[in-house]
């Protein structure tokens, strides 16, 4: 990873200065990175660290190629910076991320309240991570008569680094394959390396809707480590546009 261009800005209205920073990154791995998780620390010129930042790209970059990232702007209290900005300086870490994608089967709903339907069998996607659980529920209903799929899923990663990402969406469906999840529930969490994780789910469900019959369905999009990446610059720029 290549640090282009490090640069600050005046003060705002606030007293906060921004610092930003664009970035080139290669893909050293022999498989396309989908995603790139990317950390930021900014220190002053003595080397304190003063603030951070955490950013996602999503991207498509082949192995061998490169991938630009511009404008990733922290920001911090000018009342917290010593010295000259000219020295002060980032530290950045950048990780490349594959995805693989898995699907459950189809789970019937039940139309009971707090009636618990799911699954306890697992399905593994690649020997990254195993889904080892399903369960739904619909919650009491309110005053309206309308309610809540409740939705949660169990998974273990297999590997020994951390995930960076796990998205789980919900698919629901009434017997006639109608889609009823218009609000597209998802959930997702980064997993430690040997750990469990859980992703937890809501579906509104008004009190006309059909749901005898309804099945859900739960996707999986794991974003997984290919590739780590690091650098650092010193000498800030100053951006006269702003």
């Amino acid at each position: 990873m290549e640090i282009k261009n490090f640069r600050y800005r005046k003060p705002d209205y606030d007293g906060d200065t921004q610092f930003g920073v664009s970035v080139t990154i290669k893909n050293e791995a022999r498989e396309c990175a989908k995603l790139v998780v990317q950390k930021m620390i900014f220190k002053d010129n003595l080397g304190r660290p003063i603030s951070e930042s955490e950013m996602e790209h999503e991207c498509d970059i082949e192995p061998g190629d490169s991938g630009s990232f511009e404008d990733n702007w922290l920001g911090t209290s000018n009342k917290l910076l010593f010295g000259d900005l000219a020295t002060a300086q980032v530290s950045a870490t950048a990780t490349l991320c594959k995805l693989n994608f898995g699907k459950s089967s189809q789970i019937p709903i039940s139309t009971n309240a707090l009636e618990v339907t799911g699954s306890g069998e697992s399905f593994k996607i690649e020997e990254i991570i195993e889904v080892s659980g399903i369960s739904a529920w619909l919650t009491e209903p309110d005053r309206d008569g309308d309610s809540d799929l409740q939705i949660r899923a169990s998974f273990i990663n297999l590997t020994k680094k951390t995930i960076p990402k796990v998205i789980v969406k919900a698919q629901l469906s009434d017997k006639l394959e109608r889609n009823l999840n218009i609000n597209n529930a998802q959930d997702s969490c980064a997993v430690s390396g040997h750990s469990i994780g859980m992703a937890d789910l809501r579906i509104y469900c008004r009190q006309d809707e059909e749901l005898d019959g309804a099945k859900l369905c739960l996707e999986f999009s794991v974003f997984s480590e290919i590739s780590y990446t690091k650098s650092q610059k010193s000498g800030a720029a100053f951006d006269a546009r702003w």
